[in-house]
C-alpha cells in the first residue's frame, strides 16, 4: 500500500485548496447556467409560439444570451439578456421623438422580467438538481 503524507507541505495543501475552489466555483458557475438556460428558453420562445417575444424576423429572439459576470466558490452571478437596440424599447415601452425625430408611443411588452418571474421556482431546482448531479460525479 501506498500513501502520501502532506502534512509538512504547506504549499501542497494550498495547491489542492486551491484547485478544490476551482471545482466547486466551476461546478457552482455550470449549476448556475443550467437554472439560467430555462429563462433563457422562456425567453426565446414567441408570441408566435405562445411566449411574449415579440416577433418579425427572429433576429431578436436569436439575439438573446447568457454570460456569466462573477463566480467564486459560494457565489455565481449568470445574466440573461440581450445586446439587440430594441430590447429595451420592447420591454419597457416608448413615448416621445427618437433621434431622427420620428414621434412613437410604443407600448410595452414585457417578456424577459416575466420569463424570470414565472420561472424562479423552476430555475432554483434546476440549480439544485444540476449540483447534486455534479457532486455525485465528482464523488464517482
Amino acid at each position: 500500500m501506498m500513501s502520501i503524507d502532506s502534512s509538512g507541505s504547506s504549499d501542497l495543501r494550498t495547491m489542492f485548496n486551491r484547485g478544490r475552489q476551482s471545482v466547486q466555483s466551476k461546478n457552482l458557475e455550470l449549476a448556475t447556467k443550467s437554472g439560467a438556460d430555462i429563462v433563457l428558453n422562456e425567453v426565446r420562445t414567441t408570441k408566435n409560439k405562445g411566449g411574449k417575444t415579440p416577433y418579425i424576423t427572429g433576429d431578436y429572439r436569436r439575439s438573446f444570451d447568457k454570460e456569466t459576470v462573477s463566480r467564486g466558490t459560494r457565489h455565481c452571478v449568470v445574466r440573461v439578456g440581450t445586446n439587440a437596440p430594441q430590447g429595451k424599447r420592447l420591454e419597457f415601452g416608448f413615448v416621445g421623438r427618437d433621434v431622427l425625430g420620428r414621434y412613437y408611443n410604443q407600448e410595452a411588452q414585457p417578456h424577459l422580467r416575466p420569463a424570470v418571474d414565472e420561472n424562479v421556482d423552476e430555475v432554483r431546482e434546476e440549480i439544485r438538481a444540476a449540483m447534486r448531479q455534479l457532486v455525485l460525479q465528482g464523488v464517482q
